[in-house]
């Protein structure tokens, strides 16, 4: 699961506190496979990172109603291209205060079909072009909240998944006051 992976892989990159950090999905299948993993976290390589993560099934948005902790990563993992429901989650991310002054934001966006209303996206998700117009969408949405994001890195699932996917991660720190 794409969550899942670069969850591990940045945690252990970026030194990140497992405790501060939340894993959304809204398919119960994939939550179901989520919490599996989470319970058996001894059987894996490096699975003491999944121990303590918080795991929450339904949308973005509800987790962060839901949910009033800080976190030091949060994976926003949407299924589909950038639309307004994307940018709304990501504006009230930071204007609702849900980061620690250093934290690491993932977005993971696709092109599934089945979640895309217009089958026709801005850019396509195996082009530059749209890896691009997500971060200027990014670090506009991050102005004025007293956050500065650095894009750190990217990965195409172009190979790997039935429909093309990107993933997208930035390091966001609080400017000190």
């Amino acid at each position: 699961h794409v969550a899942l992976i670069c969850y591990v892989d940045a945690a252990k990159v970026l030194n990140l506190v497992p405790k501060r950090c939340v894993l959304v999905e809204r398919e119960t299948t994939y939550s179901n496979i989520l919490n599996s993993w989470k319970a058996f976290w001894q059987s894996f390589a490096d699975g003491e990172i999944l121990r303590d993560v918080t795991l929450f099934k339904g949308t973005i948005a509800q987790a962060l109603q839901q949910l009033p902790q800080v976190y030091n990563f949060v994976n926003l993992d949407f299924l589909g291209p950038w639309t307004d429901e994307v940018e709304r989650t990501v504006r009230r991310l930071f204007h609702n205060g849900r980061l620690e002054n250093e934290s690491v934001v993932s977005i993971t966006l696709s092109e599934a079909r089945r979640f895309i209303d217009n089958p026709i996206p801005q850019y396509s998700l195996v082009e530059e072009p749209h890896k691009n117009f997500v971060v200027e969408k990014f670090k506009a949405l991050t102005k004025g909240t007293g956050y500065t994001p650095v894009y750190l890195w990217h990965h195409n699932y172009n190979e790997t998944s039935s429909y093309p996917m990107i993933t997208i991660v930035f390091r966001v720190r609080k400017k000190a006051s």
